[in-house]
């Protein structure tokens, strides 16, 4: 309690800036907005984490690329699986896109469930934190991650370029290589690049198991190791009025879950030997992308995205499928652009979604199920000399299809902003928004054994839809030797889905029950090895908390360059009874500095990770933990090559033992201990 006491006050004290290898607040254009501008120009908080800082960290999977940014972290199942949590929302809650549009995969079904975006050849991060609904509909709710990799080129290459990569990390003998290629042809534009990776198991400090276990051996996480495979190829067609591009993806992804989940089938059992649980993925996927300047009289630019998906998803038990998911899925938007009038600007549009998903297999706790959601949106800004405003409405209408039952929700959402530059480059900004959310096809459809969790999970087709309000207040300093940021908000959920524990049969213990539950109060067991029953239910929740960033400079000369970063972030997430939501991110401050002599680079930086004293029933608590990163990095000035750099950095130093609370099997897998990384981007 004392270090959280001193840390917050050392944040308040400072003045509060936000870094700015994390957010630019001036020069860097936010592209998940439909109207382009910069951070500083639109009313909902939005951080942009550019390639410098993405090289910094690990990438091994998308949750990666946003770790120790303010209101976001990650629910790991292990280091192949990370989804992002934003302000204590995550799963279906949280938009996971790749250039704009959803990574069209099964990661919200199950937290063991990879997202199946690349993460090594990416250009910026954008984290919109807060409801997305607006612009991205139902299953943003908690806000976006947007990942833009920029597949498909709108200009043409004057000669060819490219970008080759490679890394080596000692903590999982990670071999990581990939390579990027861009040419042009008159007015045509092609890209192509490949991503290799392999992993062993993960190296960790002391034992997988929170608990005490003869079997577990120290040192390693079993069954951790990974290889992934990512191709991508596109082409399009420029002129001066803009571009239409074609791009196909194909990956293939294989990670193993560490054991200690999946451990209630009969052929796990002791006596007879426990089975390693792979998972392997693959995906076709094909997109197309298309922008025309001036394509309607008043209109400055039409913009649409399309694409068409094929995921498939093995569950294997040794040699052996234990389930099948397959997801076929389109979806697209077109966005009109317009600037009717002096000073104002804005957008309307509309998306589709269309997805098929089919199950079978042991696992699979969901039925066969089809979902097709369209919806319309507009966006309107006016900007003023020294403030701006911004008005948004969105209808929406989803409807879902599973053994005959079918279930529809019209959706209503809207949002409305204002800034004011208050003088001295200040900033304020306040944001007031409605959202509204049908519920996941998770959590009306599930009828059977959840394994990864070890639940058994039943779901609801009378769940109404979810309702948010929520404000934001955003107070910034955006140049000078000392900026800063800070976001201050509140939102409360009219009914909340969650999933609760339940107790049946009256005896004042959640209940647990077999694979093979019917639903009958006889066959609730209440042993402790067997499944935990969770039912989907409403009830209102609130949210609240706060984000700070900030960066001083403490020196600067023609030669050299020193600056001192602070964050921190809070959040306090509750039910109107009192109770507490489980897996909320615990509190964090982090400090840092950023130390730049010509081409040399070198970085610091310290967090601690409190300990969650809101705990939700059964959940237990994570320990508090502090990691230390460290780096540096060297660019060179050869023949051919531009923006090319070697770096060397190491990861957790103080080989801390790391169990994330968000986390759905923080008891059975930490993560990795102290690290070496060194590598090299080539650029030509």
């Amino acid at each position: 309690m004392l270090l959280k006491n001193i840390s917050w006050t050392m944040l308040f004290a400072m003045p509060i800036v936000h870094a700015e290898e994390v957010l630019h607040l001036n020069d860097v254009e936010v592209m998940v907005a439909p109207l382009s501008a910069t951070s500083q120009h639109l009313s909902q908080p939005i951080t942009v984490i550019d390639r410098e800082q993405l090289d910094r960290r690990n990438k091994t999977n998308v949750s990666d690329l946003v770790e120790n940014t303010p209101g976001v972290t990650s629910a790991g199942f292990g280091p192949g699986v990370g989804r992002p949590v934003i302000r204590g929302q995550s799963g279906a809650r949280v938009g996971v896109l790749g250039d704009g549009l959803s990574s069209m995969d099964v990661s919200t079904i199950s937290p063991d469930h990879a997202v199946a975006l690349d993460s090594i050849f990416v250009e910026q991060v954008e984290i919109l934190r807060g409801p997305a609904t607006l612009l991205y509909g139902s299953s943003a709710s908690g806000g976006v991650v947007n990942i833009v990799s920029n597949n498909i080129l709108d200009y043409v290459p004057e000669s060819l370029e490219g970008q080759l990569y490679t890394h080596l990390d000692s903590a999982t003998d990670d071999k990581t290589a990939g390579l990027r290629l861009d040419f042009g042809l008159q007015d045509f534009a092609f890209r192509f690049d490949v991503v290799a990776q392999d992993y062993n198991d993960i190296s960790i400090p002391g034992f997988a198991l929170s608990e005490e276990d003869e079997h577990d051996s120290p040192g390693v996480l079993e069954n951790s190791a990974q290889e992934n495979l990512d191709v991508n190829f596109s082409g399009s067609w420029v002129n001066d009025r803009g571009f239409i591009g074609l791009a196909v993806n194909y990956l293939d992804r294989e990670y193993g879950i560490p054991a200690g989940t999946h451990e209630h089938e009969e052929e796990h059992e002791e006596e007879e030997g426990e089975e390693v649980v792979t998972i392997s993925q693959k995906q076709t996927r094909i997109d197309l992308k298309a922008e025309v300047s001036d394509p309607f009289a008043g209109f400055s630019k039409l913009k649409t995205r399309w694409a068409l998906n094929n995921h498939e998803h093995l569950e294997l038990e040794g040699d052996e499928i234990g389930t099948r998911l397959d997801n076929r899925e389109w979806q697209g938007r077109v966005e009109l652009l317009h600037s009717f009038a002096t000073d104002t600007n804005g957008v309307i549009g509309f998306q589709y979604q269309n997805r098929d998903l089919q199950t079978s297999g042991e696992e699979a706790f969901i039925a066969d199920t089809e979902l097709d959601s369209f919806g319309v949106f507009t966006l309107q800004r006016y900007e003023k000399e020294s403030w701006h405003a911004e008005l948004g409405l969105r209808y929406e209408n989803q409807e879902t299809e599973s053994q005959s039952v079918e279930v529809s929700h019209d959706l209503f959402s809207f949002s409305s902003g204002v800034g004011y530059h208050l003088g001295n480059d200040v900033n304020a900004r306040f944001t007031f928004s409605h959202s509204q959310r049908a519920p996941a096809i998770e959590e009306i459809y599930s009828q059977g054994a959840h394994l990864a969790t070890n639940t058994f999970e039943m779901g609801s087709t009378s769940l109404d839809k979810e309702t948010s309000n929520s404000l934001d207040l955003i107070l910034s300093k955006s140049k000078g030797r000392f900026t800063s940021e800070a976001n201050f908000y509140y939102t409360w959920v009219d009914d909340f889905i969650f999933g609760s524990e339940s107790d049946r049969n009256n005896d004042g213990i959640a209940d647990r029950v077999e694979a093979d539950f019917d639903g009958a109060i006889a066959n609730i067991h209440d042993e402790e090895e067997d499944l935990l029953l969770i039912e989907y239910k409403q009830a209102d929740a609130r949210f609240y908390g706060i984000e700070l960033q900030g960066k001083v400079l403490l020196h600067e000369s023609d030669l050299q360059s020193l600056s001192m970063n602070l964050w921190g972030d809070y959040v306090r997430a509750r039910l109107s009874n009192g109770g507490n939501l489980p897996r909320i991110t615990p509190w964090r401050v982090g400090t840092g500095f950023d130390y730049h002599r010509q081409k040399l680079s070198a970085y610091l930086n310290l967090t601690h990770t409190g300990r969650q004293s809101n705990l939700a029933a059964l959940e237990t608590a994570a320990d508090h933990y502090t990691t230390l990163d460290m780096g540096v990095s060297y660019d060179l000035q050869l023949n051919g090559l531009t923006n090319s750099t070697i770096f060397l950095r190491g990861t957790n130093l103080l080989d801390e033992e790391i169990r994330q609370q968000t986390s759905f099997v923080k008891d059975f897998a930490p993560a990795a201990g102290r690290s070496a990384m060194i590598g090299a981007r080539f650029e030509f």
